[in-house]
């Protein structure tokens, strides 16, 4: 028979992604260039990019794509040399878990552990770089 006692819950406010920081890896794929074996161009210039999650976090590093903010934003250039969309950071959710300060006891039989607790805060990731353009040229309808 095992027993879970557990503590009551930290209220405490789980920090913004502000307080985490991305560095952005010198590996940047340029727009036009091939990434899969089709061999489609893309529109936007996207790097690699590693997020390290302070102390108290799971996990400690994640991989992203973000735009390249050396680069101009714009996408979609036509004969008349003019940017038709831009080039937009697609964000993906997920979720980090984050330490508490509370620890909790796990009896079975005749062991007892004592364990920390996590709790699971939810952050915004980049997941790529995609070219958004505007409905009017896509629908025909003209703003």
């Amino acid at each position: 028979m095992s027993a879970y006692h557990r503590p009551h819950h930290d209220t405490s406010k789980p920090p913004s992604n502000k307080e985490i920081g991305t560095h952005v890896s010198p590996y940047c794929e340029g727009r036009g260039s091939t990434r899969r074996s089709d061999h489609d161009g893309f529109l936007c210039s996207a790097c690699a990019a590693r997020r390290r999650l302070p102390a108290g976090h799971f996990p400690e590093f994640i991989n992203e794509v973000v735009c390249n903010p050396n680069e101009d934003q714009g996408c979609l250039y036509l004969s008349d040399a003019r940017t038709h969309g831009t080039c937009k950071q697609r964000d993906v959710k997920t979720v980090i878990l984050q330490k508490t300060r509370h620890c909790f006891t796990l009896e079975n039989n005749a062991s007892l552990s004592v364990l920390e607790e996590w709790r699971p805060t939810f952050h915004t990731l980049g997941g790529g770089c995609d070219c958004a353009v505007s409905p009017k040229y896509y629908t025909g309808r003209r703003k």
